[in-house]
């Protein structure tokens, strides 16, 4: 009972800390910082490499998509190659698994401790140093939090070890891939459920034959998150939205191959892994990166058609 609690709070603080870090960024960027940010969105390369920041700040894809066709409907920017920002910005999020997959739970707890003083002793001034507190309290929550859940997960390993319907579950990868797709609905980003796969793999849970499924399935599943809010948007939202699909799609049918190919040939492809992080968790994070980064490229050929 006290390993579940363990991975409860863990998990709670983990949703938490990614809405109150979303939530207390996209205030911080004023109205000079926007305008800067519109000016840039001018041709394909400069909307890829904003989008990938706006997407790293506010760790929502969708948060992007909406200020992207707030300034699209108040003549701020054309419909043009700005429209390419948020299926960058999907890149930007990926980036959570990878700051996951790196032990960082004692700044963490330092800045979460700091936070606490200073809000305890109201010794914050002015909105914007509020907003930046509070994203930083959310930021260190989040990371805190997948820490509890590692230690969570040694238990739970122990107790999960050779029972034969955890080793079904693991062998099974379309229930895997379901597994994920589920968490990826719940959470409404992909992101977050790559980064849960990768706490799990951090603590033994999984290895990676079965976490590759697993995020499979959570990025396929944000094709749904996208593709439910195209019909009741205008053109502007209809064209974003719906090169967000293609972006999903294309990172998925990526990681779908990649699994394939790990299933047959893992000894193979496992000294190149290696290469790319440190641990089996990094490197589920980092293909989770490359999969954003290579759907974002087949979104960006695909514009015009997709239009």
């Amino acid at each position: 009972m006290a390993t579940i609690a363990l991975l409860l709070s863990g998990l709670g603080l983990f949703f938490i800390g990614v809405r109150g870090l979303s939530a207390n960024l996209v205030p911080l960027v004023g109205r000079r910082t926007r305008a800067a940010f519109a000016r840039a969105l001018k041709g394909r390369v400069s909307a890829a490499a904003n989008g990938t920041l706006a997407g790293m700040v506010t760790q929502s894809a969708t948060a992007v998509s909406w200020i992207i066709v707030s300034f699209v409907r108040g003549g701020v920017l054309p419909d043009g190659p700005a429209l390419l920002a948020p299926t960058w910005a999907n890149v930007g999020t990926a980036l959570l698994p990878l700051i996951v997959a790196i032990d960082t739970s004692t700044a963490a707890g330092i800045v979460i401790g700091v936070v606490g003083f200073v809000t305890y002793f109201k010794l914050a001034r002015g909105d914007r140093t509020r907003n930046a507190l509070e994203a930083a309290l959310g930021a260190a929550l989040l990371l805190f939090g997948m820490h509890l859940v590692a230690i969570a997960v040694g238990p739970m390993r122990e107790a999960l070890m050779h029972n034969p319907w955890w080793d079904a579950a693991v062998d099974n990868p379309w229930l895997l891939a379901l597994i994920g797709a589920g968490f990826s609905l719940a959470a409404q980003s992909s992101s977050v459920a790559a980064a849960l796969a990768v706490a799990a793999v951090a603590g033994g849970l999984l290895d990676l034959g079965a976490a590759l499924p697993l995020i499979a399935g959570a990025n396929a599943a944000a094709i749904v998150n996208n593709a439910v809010l195209i019909p009741g948007e205008t053109s502007t939202g209809r064209v974003v939205f719906a090169l967000q699909v293609v972006q999903k799609g294309g990172g998925t049918l990526l990681l779908a191959a990649f699994t394939v190919y790990c299933a047959f040939n893992l000894d193979t492809i496992q000294p190149w892994l290696h290469q790319l992080g440190h641990d089996i968790s990094g490197e589920v994070a980092v293909v989770f990166l490359l999969a954003q980064i290579g759907g974002a490229f087949i979104a960006t050929l695909l514009e015009t058609p997709t239009r």
